[in-house]
């Protein structure tokens, strides 16, 4: 008994010197070295809810009085005040490896940010797009990859949900065999000087960047890069 306690004692502390993850925001700026905007608490997934799966990236709306709602305000604030020199901002949303939330946060921000302007969510995580399926849209329904290609018009893939706080929408499209190329060209730069007139905050969710380049590329041409980190993940 002794020795099997001795043994688990030293097992704990081992365990905890070689874990290595965040796990407050104290950690994360001395560790990244960045201002932390804000905290958000766990979501669960709301079982029996009109949005299922998706019903945490519909918090900021569905439950504005809750913790969550609160903490996506206070972020908001921290990036309204950042650069108040400049009015317009493209904010890019990524996070280091999949399932970080990096979605579901760059989907309460726009609708947080709607509510102050004009705003535009574009969905730029060709690998893995899901904010089409998150507002219900068909996998074929036209947006980013289209417009870039000139294919279709701006009035196709900008998709108006004004009765859901106010913010426009441009799903991913057709996945492109080549995002990459499709987000350096000219073309895709030429696009968000033109939304930019257009809106006062364009929040792009991006890809995960320790998998693809897209993150950076897109860091380019934005004016904040948000970065989602998760308690004991990341």
């Amino acid at each position: 008994l002794v020795l099997g306690l001795m043994f688990a004692t030293m097992l704990a502390f081992l365990l905890e010197y070689l874990d290595n993850t965040l796990k407050s925001s104290e950690d994360v700026e001395e560790k990244l070295g960045h201002h932390v905007l804000g905290t958000l608490p766990i979501l669960k997934i709301g079982k029996g809810s009109k949005f299922g799966e998706f019903h945490p990236r519909w918090m900021f709306l569905k439950e504005s009085n809750s913790v969550f709602a609160e903490s996506i305000r206070t972020i908001r604030t921290g990036v309204m005040l950042s650069g108040v020199d400049n009015s317009q901002k493209i904010l890019v949303v990524t996070s280091s490896t999949p399932s970080e939330g990096k979605s579901t946060f760059a989907f309460n921000t726009a609708f947080a940010l709607g509510q102050m302007a004009k705003t535009l969510l574009i969905d730029a995580d060709m690998r893995r797009p899901t904010v089409a399926k998150s507002l219900g849209l068909s996998n074929k329904a036209p947006g980013l990859s289209e417009l870039v290609a000139g294919t279709k018009s701006f009035e196709d893939c900008i998709h108006r949900i004004s009765e859901e706080g106010g913010v426009d929408v441009i799903p991913s499209g057709k996945v492109p065999p080549n995002p990459n190329e499709l987000l350096s060209s000219k073309r895709f730069k030429e696009i968000l000087a033109k939304l930019a007139q257009e809106y006062q905050y364009i929040v792009i969710d991006s890809a995960p960047a320790l998998l693809v380049s897209d993150a950076l590329i897109l860091a380019k041409v934005a004016s904040e890069l948000l970065y989602v980190v998760k308690a004991d993940q990341t």
